[in-house]
């Protein structure tokens, strides 16, 4: 099923697209140019964090493969957008984060989504994610089973705290890591509710820093 806006992103004569991928949204693209041009880059994440490190990939030239629920990105129900009239197809945040970028739409908790989801991997050079264990483990998948199964594959994690250590399992925004990391007690004052850093600062360097 289409994943986005249905705008197609010429492959430029690397990796042909799987069947079912189609573009996800932003401009259509002809011959790839850049620094990563002729990786194909797999990205299994929702919101900001793992788009974020897409996107860069993409503008760096990397054929990026985005996989979404049926549900779709948490980013398509979130504005701005045109008229405040809300539509999946039309979230500024969704389309800038996803531009240049194919899509397919997956539902990994069931086997046959999980063997599509195989299949993809399959053809890619890199995987950005950003599930936590205890969410690989809900769909029957770990990181070590993926690269098991895909030796080669370059894995790169996005969560809010890592995949080992106490914290592994728990939720992040960006006022909890604001928090944890003690960004929260130079901001805001101190009689008011705490504060993170606006913009999702904290965010947007951890993707750029996994790029």
């Amino acid at each position: 099923e289409p994943a986005g806006g249905g705008h197609g992103a010429g492959d430029g004569g690397r990796h042909a697209p799987q069947p079912g991928l189609t573009g996800a949204s932003g401009a259509m693209r002809g011959e790839a140019e850049g620094a990563l041009a002729g990786l194909r880059v797999v990205e299994w994440g929702e919101g900001i964090a793992a788009p974020y490190c897409g996107k860069l990939l993409a503008d760096l030239g990397a054929e990026v493969v985005k996989v979404e629920p049926p549900e779709g990105d948490l980013a398509r129900r979130h504005g701005p957008f045109p008229g405040d009239r809300a539509h999946p197809e039309r979230s500024g945040l969704f389309l800038w984060l996803n531009a240049n970028k194919w899509g397919v739409t997956l539902d990994i908790s069931s086997s046959p989504g999980r063997q599509d989801f195989d299949a993809v991997l399959a053809g890619a050079d890199v995987l950005v994610m950003d599930r936590r264990p205890a969410s690989l483990q809900a769909v029957g998948l770990s990181v070590e089973s993926i690269e098991a199964s895909h030796p080669r594959l370059v894995i790169t994690s996005v969560t809010g705290f890592g995949l080992t250590g106490p914290y592994r399992d728990y939720r992040a925004t960006a006022l909890t890591c604001a928090a944890a990391g003690g960004a929260s007690t130079t901001i805001g004052e101190p009689e008011r509710p705490p504060l993170c850093l606006p913009l999702e600062q904290g965010t947007l360097v951890l993707e750029t820093v996994a790029v």
